[in-house]
């Protein structure tokens, strides 16, 4: 069964852990899917993906109004999921019957069902016929540990059925990501340009919402951006505008070069974009905490390539950034720096402060 993997590069393996992408490449290539199959994780590109080729795969076009069934939160009743599980494909190879956005797995609430309705779906995990998938896309638990510690019903679906959980992508598996959407749109990079590009677009910033659906849009902005064939970082700059990481940087390089005036101007196009100012604080403060790590971790005579090992892993272009934003400045002085942003967060919490004010404020005392 020939696979087609847009914008993922699996042949090489890349990563030391194999990504759940990778696994269900191999079982659909082994025709191994039947039963309960759980699609889920912070990923949710991936999960849109994977749910594409599993139709894809086992039910062709024409025969779909006969072999697949698809519920959408707001219309899925357990007796009819369970009726269309118990009827044989006619010309597809599986039946395939999906529940979209299933957020009861974790305990959320689902529109038409009750406790026994949940105790029917749970039971009959273990009797779906082996002619059909009963395909489940489920939302991530705002509480990790719900997902971690699981609930009767996604304990019974993993105990029943596979279990694919897209989490982030390693470094190496992103880079093969880029390359591939970058040659699907006739463009060529440079590692540094790639690095540049995953470094700054916040996929790997836990405090900003970006997945590979933010990331995929800004290739689409840069791949249209750019003039020529090969992506330069002066396009990535451009492109990634937008971008809070990205500016909160261009700010932190502004004030770290005396530039305040241009600081305040990228603060209020930022808010004006829609960036929430408490948002722009953690960022900031993030920010400040990594580059007093990285100042203490030169002192101390570290190694950039040591000190992204020290980092979780960090990327060493990252870790020249930093650098760079610390400029000339004492250990000291980016403490004093730190405890600016944190007093502007206590300004605005207390209430004694507008949140605007507070940051241009703070901006000055820098």
């Amino acid at each position: 069964m020939p696979m087609e993997v847009v914008g993922l590069d699996h042949r090489n393996g890349y990563g030391k852990r194999e990504h759940a992408f990778q696994k269900i490449i191999k079982d659909l290539q082994k025709e191994a899917l039947s039963g309960p199959v759980l699609l889920h994780g912070v990923e949710s590109y991936l999960v849109s993906w994977a749910r594409t080729q599993i139709i894809n795969a086992y039910v062709p076009a024409a025969s779909r109004p006969l072999d697949l069934a698809e519920f959408t939160p707001d219309h899925v009743d357990v007796n009819a999921v369970i009726a269309s599980c118990e009827t044989p494909p006619v010309l597809a190879q599986r039946k395939v019957v999906v529940l979209d956005d299933f957020s009861l797995l974790y305990g959320g609430r689902q529109a038409g069902f009750e406790e026994k309705d949940k105790e029917s779906l749970k039971n009959y995990f273990s009797h779906v016929p082996s002619f059909t998938i009963l395909l489940i896309c489920a939302p991530e638990p705002a509480d990790a540990r719900v997902k971690r510690k699981g609930t009767p019903l996604s304990r019974a679906l993993a105990k029943a059925g596979r279990v694919y959980d897209f989490t982030q992508l390693e470094k190496r598996q992103l880079l093969g990501f880029v390359k591939k959407r970058l040659v699907s749109m006739g463009k060529t990079a440079s590692r540094h340009t790639m690095d540049k590009l995953i470094e700054e677009s916040g996929y790997y910033n836990a405090e900003i919402d970006y997945g590979l659906y933010h990331l995929m849009g800004d290739l689409q902005k840069i791949g249209a951006y750019a003039g020529q064939q090969q992506i330069t970082d002066d396009d990535v700059d451009q492109c990634l505008s937008d971008n809070l990481e990205h500016n909160v940087f261009r700010m932190l390089d502004c004030i770290s070069t005396n530039r305040k005036e241009e600081a305040v101007r990228l603060l209020h196009d930022l808010i004006r974009s829609g960036t929430s100012e408490y948002k722009l604080l953690v960022q900031i403060e993030s920010q400040f905490d990594l580059m007093l790590a990285v100042q203490t971790m030169r002192q101390e005579g570290m190694s950039r390539h040591a000190m992204a090992k020290e980092l979780g892993g960090m990327h060493e272009y990252r870790i020249q950034k930093l650098v760079s934003a610390c400029g000339g400045s004492s250990i000291g002085q980016l403490a004093a720096m730190y405890r600016k942003a944190v007093e502007a967060e206590r300004r605005i919490k207390s209430g004694r402060l507008a949140p605007t004010f507070a940051l241009e404020l703070m901006i000055a005392e820098l």
